[in-house]
């Protein structure tokens, strides 16, 4: 009988992922572990040009030369971010998974926020699943994960903005993976929502909140913060998983499903 770590690694192995917001955080520790599981490449897509290229060289010189590749791009330009993809392919002849990772904490600038938090991945989610997904893909199924928060489950006084575009995620999420969206295209789409994680995100809190008299209870929250690779762990089981149209909450180690009410589904 395989274990289930097999089952990841047959799963993963092989394929051509891209990867939004890939030069830190949650975005590197799930390259690396995708990485690990023998993935075939690995688009790294990130604004930051010279860190990308630095940790694109570091994967490239531990895994195999070629393995990575970095692409600059300001996500909330089609454009470029279309530019990505068609690099990707060029690069790699396929395309498998999509971790749509893009995001930002900004409650004064809310208008920025929204235009990368949700705008920047709707940019992403159309162009996988209406045009590079389902030409690209090596298998019957390709798959989107888009990274939401577990400030899209439930609302946070303090970072309102940011918690908006994260519920929205859910809602992007739970409407692309649908029968009719899978039968015409092949591509399932799921969502991660993870609890707090030590990432950069949360040394931006003081500077970047309107609302900051609720900081102190914000940061009661993050105590127990888990890194980002056992978040991706978890990312790995999730695509293992195929779940479409589904929502997990990521904490200590642990996908958790969000269940929600079994209304029509148009």
């Amino acid at each position: 009988m395989l274990s289930s770590d097999s089952v990841i690694i047959m799963l993963v192995k092989g394929k051509v992922v891209l990867v939004s917001g890939g030069a830190s955080g949650i975005g590197l520790a799930c390259i690396k572990e995708l990485l690990q599981n023998e993935v075939s490449g690995i688009a790294l897509v990130d604004i930051n040009e010279q860190r990308g290229i630095s940790i694109t060289d570091d994967l490239n010189n531990k895994y195999g030369q070629g393995k990575v590749i970095y692409i600059k791009a300001n996500l909330i330009n089609k454009n470029e971010y279309e530019d990505a993809f068609k690099k990707t392919v060029q690069c790699f002849k396929q395309l498998d998974i999509f971790f749509n990772n893009v995001g930002l904490f900004e409650e004064h600038d809310y208008e920025n926020c929204l235009k990368i938090n949700l705008l920047g991945c709707i940019h992403g989610l159309k162009l996988a699943i209406d045009e590079y997904l389902p030409k690209y893909k090596s298998e019957s199924t390709a798959i989107i994960i888009n990274t939401s928060s577990v400030a899209g489950l439930m609302p946070f006084a303090g970072i309102e903005i940011y918690s908006t575009t994260k519920f929205a995620l859910i809602g992007l999420t739970r409407n692309f993976g649908c029968d009719y969206h899978y039968k015409r295209t092949g591509v399932k789409v799921m969502a991660l929502c993870p609890g707090a994680t030590d990432t950069a995100i949360f040394n931006q809190l003081p500077t970047r909140m309107v609302y900051d008299d609720n900081l102190e209870n914000l940061l009661k929250y993050t105590v127990d913060m888990q890194k980002p690779e056992e978040l991706a762990k978890c990312f790995i089981r999730v695509i293992e998983k195929e779940h479409n149209g589904s929502a997990w909450f990521i904490n200590a180690g642990k996908e958790i499903e969000v269940e929600y009410p079994k209304l029509v589904s148009f």
